[in-house]
């Protein structure tokens, strides 16, 4: 019996104020059709847990409002899933 290994998913990007891109859905799917750099993160995460034969366990899609420390909206995020980071 083997064990595959669990793994958790963190996508996040930047806002683009002068789009309008100043939020999305915290559901990955929904977030990468709105964000190509989501898009991009999700497929590069599930290829290499594919890859490695692990199982993904929780994705989460954050949108970074801060460019130098993680912001209040961030660490909420992440802690919504504090079980599956530990």
């Amino acid at each position: 019996m083997s064990l595959k290994k669990s793994y958790v998913a963190l996508a996040w990007t930047r806002p683009v104020p002068w789009l309008g891109f100043d939020r999305f859905s915290s559901d990955i799917d929904a977030a990468a059709m709105q964000s190509r750099t989501i898009r991009y993160q999700r497929d590069l995460i599930r290829q290499y847990v594919q890859d490695v034969q692990g199982v993904l366990e929780k994705e989460v899609a954050l949108l970074e409002l801060s460019p130098d420390r993680a912001t209040l909206e961030s660490l909420k995020g992440t802690s919504k899933n504090r079980a599956f980071l530990i």
